[in-house]
């Protein structure tokens, strides 16, 4: 169990973000420091549910916003989302954190892994980071032809970054 066990999104007297974060029912009151992370869109939350709100919780531990930042609390969360289903932002967090080590040690297998089902549902950058790995050999075989592939589908997802990978590949 990590340091926190629940979370939840509510609102200050002043209608800011905050984000709770609670130990056996006892929350703690952390304003965002970005509003935005503290009002997830409401339509996602409905749909998605428990993960979507675990993902959230990640990503605050993440980045830190009010809270001491914790790549282990946030790969925590994100792994509870995944196990739950979320097969977008917490493969895509999922892949990332194991492929730069952040907290952990690098493991090329599980990046792949978690960034391929990150992608097979959507998840352009997924692709982008998959191309980066075709193109420097992490995790696969060095295929520049297939980092190109990869490249040209996240750009055409509006993945601006891949067009400086595609002239760099030129």
């Amino acid at each position: 169990m990590g340091k926190y066990d629940t979370f939840d999104f509510d609102t200050d007297d002043e209608g800011d973000g905050i984000i709770l974060f609670g130990t056996n029912n006892r929350p703690e009151r952390f304003k965002a420091d970005n509003a935005d992370m503290a009002k997830p869109p409401m339509k996602k939350r409905k749909k998605r549910g428990t993960s979507i709100r675990w993902c959230f919780s990640a990503q605050f531990m993440q980045e830190g916003g009010g809270i001491e930042q914790s790549w282990k609390e946030a790969f925590r969360w994100y792994s509870m989302a995944a196990e739950k289903g979320e097969k977008t932002q917490a493969a895509l967090s999922l892949g990332l954190i194991y492929l730069h080590g952040n907290d952990r040690d690098i493991d090329n297998e599980k990046a792949k892994y978690w960034l391929t089902i990150a992608a097979e549902n959507g998840k352009p950058r997924a692709t982008y980071w998959l191309g980066v790995m075709h193109q420097y050999g992490f995790g696969y075989p060095k295929d520049i032809n297939r980092a190109r592939e990869c490249y040209q589908k996240a750009l055409n997802a509006g993945v601006k970054e891949s067009q400086e990978k595609l002239d760099e590949l030129k």
